[in-house]
């Protein structure tokens, strides 16, 4: 008959505290590493949210706003206007903070429609007003979404044909967007050690009408 040695000595103290102390860093790590994942993905999502906004910002200028709420579409924007000027234009820096536009109209009543892109209060708006209907201020960029983490650096329009030719600054045909906007990657309380990651938009839009 064979005899088996069992020890039945049981677990000491000691040991259970080891088993603890152990789990508890595992836990720690594995928490550590679920916490600086999270981070690098927020950081990596909120520079890929940066740069489809600013995207979506100039193909809204581009293509228009649809500014009917009914159901006939009616956008307004650079390619389809009739005139665009730069607001608040300075001749020296060849640069203004805006685009304002005079859609085409198919009626007496759409004679004071006119849509403004413009830079203000660290946000890129719209206003525009359509059959007598004004609206605005309408966010563009950056999305409150993004308002805590994302800086306009630079923001200007200006009129890429000067030197070449005498532009008429109040009907321009082609205009230049220059668009500069960061994100910020760490949450550091001290802005000296804080790190951003940065786009730097220039884009040339023309009127087709």
């Amino acid at each position: 008959m064979i005899n088996v040695i069992k020890n039945e000595r049981g677990t000491s103290l000691i040991e259970v505290v080891s088993v603890m102390v152990i789990t508890i860093v595992i836990i720690s790590a594995a928490l550590y590493g679920v916490v600086a994942f999270y981070k690098s993905y927020r950081r990596i999502s909120d520079f890929v949210g940066l740069q489809q906004e600013a995207m979506e910002l100039m193909v809204t200028m581009q293509n228009g706003i649809d500014t009917d709420e009914g159901y006939a579409a009616n956008f307004m924007g650079i390619a389809n206007s009739r005139s665009m000027r730069i607001t608040n234009y300075s001749s020296f820096l060849n640069k203004g903070n805006g685009v304002e536009l005079v859609p085409p109209r198919s009626s007496p009543i759409e004679s004071n429609d006119r849509m403004l892109f413009i830079y203000e209060n660290d946000v890129i708006n719209a206003y525009w007003t359509y059959r007598g209907r004004h609206i605005g201020p309408y966010r563009l960029f950056p999305s409150e979404q993004y308002e805590d983490v994302v800086e306009i650096v630079d923001f200007g329009v200006s009129d890429p044909t000067r030197g070449v030719g005498l532009a008429v600054k109040e009907n321009l045909g082609l205009i230049q967007i220059n668009l500069e906007a960061r994100v910020r990657m760490n949450d550091s309380p001290r802005p000296s050690q804080r790190e951003y990651r940065s786009i730097h938009f220039r884009t040339l839009m023309a009127r087709k009408v």
